[in-house]
């Protein structure tokens, strides 16, 4: 079972009930980032030593965001003694991504079309690299196993799409920069695009192996 850390609520604006520490501490951290508006802080804590009356001195990291988006900020603030007072603030960083999701469910080994896949936008912790960034990473794709409808897509899930079945007729080509030979041959093994296959030349009757370079097509060393 996949576990999904997920914000579908919009996040960037800050509610009228942040404290104004809170609102500084994020406006530090926003500007690590750049002002980036794809991303949502969450503060772990604040701690109760922390007030609106207090006077904040100095914002920094002790601990930059790692790739879970987990840091720790460390604030110097003025005490109304006149000391200074270091007080710790651990936070959180989510990440707006696009996600794909099925409209309807559908069977292994069903190709997945355009027309099947909705966008939808959550802010997500970590690098979210089990989840395709692009929908061309998605569209032709295979499933390796049943999904049902409303299910989130992930590489997991996925595979190129076989171009060439076993028994398929195809074209056998082998050349280098003097000589070009064509032959017609019949597969004896399904292929992706790139993959190494068995195939029988029709000509000789003899069993070759060759690189699936395209729908139909067998390139062979000579």
């Amino acid at each position: 079972m996949l576990l999904f850390t997920f914000h579908f609520s919009p996040l960037t604006a800050f509610t009228a009930e942040s404290s104004t520490i809170e609102i500084k501490i994020k406006d530090f951290i926003r500007k690590f980032y750049n002002e980036r508006e794809d991303i949502y802080i969450k503060l772990n804590h604040l701690p109760d030593s922390l007030r609106d009356k207090s006077r904040i001195k100095h914002i920094n990291f002790t601990k930059i965001p790692d790739s879970n988006g987990d840091g720790l900020c460390l604030v110097e603030v003025d005490e109304k003694n006149g000391r200074t007072k270091n007080v710790y603030v651990s936070f959180k960083i989510s990440n707006k991504r696009k996600l794909f999701v099925l409209k309807q469910s559908a069977q292994k080994g069903d190709a997945i079309r355009s027309d099947e896949i909705m966008v939808k936008e959550a802010y997500m912790t970590g690098n979210g690299t089990i989840y395709p960034a692009r929908i061309e990473e998605v569209v032709g794709k295979v499933l390796k196993r049943d999904i049902n409808a409303g299910t989130v897509i992930t590489c997991q899930v996925l595979e190129d799409s076989f171009v060439i079945q076993r028994g398929d007729t195809v074209n056998i080509m082998a050349e280098n920069k003097k000589l070009l030979v064509q032959a017609k041959g019949r597969t004896l093994e399904k292929g992706k695009m790139g993959d190494i296959i068995r195939v029988k030349n029709l000509t000789s009757n003899k069993e070759i192996v060759g690189r699936v370079t395209g729908s139909g097509t067998v390139k062979v060393d000579l």
